[in-house]
């Protein structure tokens, strides 16, 4: 499977993974109808985190991604019941990404950024 949604209700968490084989023309679109649905559900707010690690994106890719999420008619990172967005990568370019979200264009998004699912978990843990 090329991506997975987990949901940690009890403690407020959404995981979103994009996987090796994650083909964002194909994709993007149910997973974003996948994580609406399960937003529109939540009771309170939900910590996002897209664990990009495996994620084949390029620029172009990256560009779709963050333009799906913070644009257009029901962008998901600025759903009511998102609290706060984590990005996970090793990606020097996927972190770029995430610092470009801090702008007017984008919502002014501030996005941290881990190496792992295990630190980006502890984090939204902590908050």
């Amino acid at each position: 499977m090329s991506h997975s949604l987990r949901s940690y209700l009890h403690e407020h968490i959404l995981v979103i993974t994009l996987n090796a084989d994650f083909c964002r023309r194909d994709e993007l679109i149910q997973i974003g109808f996948e994580a609406l649905r399960r937003l529109n559900a939540a009771v309170g707010e939900l910590t996002l985190i897209f664990d990009l690690v495996a994620a084949p994106l390029d620029y172009t890719a990256l560009f779709h991604l963050v333009n799906f999420g913070a644009r257009g008619d029901t962008p998901i990172f600025h759903h009511p019941n998102v609290g706060r967005l984590i990005f996970v990568t090793q990606s020097e370019l996927i972190e770029l990404g995430a610092k470009t979200l801090d702008s007017p264009i984008y919502g002014n998004l501030s996005i941290p950024v881990f190496p792992t699912l295990d630190q980006a978990m502890h984090y939204a843990r902590s908050l």
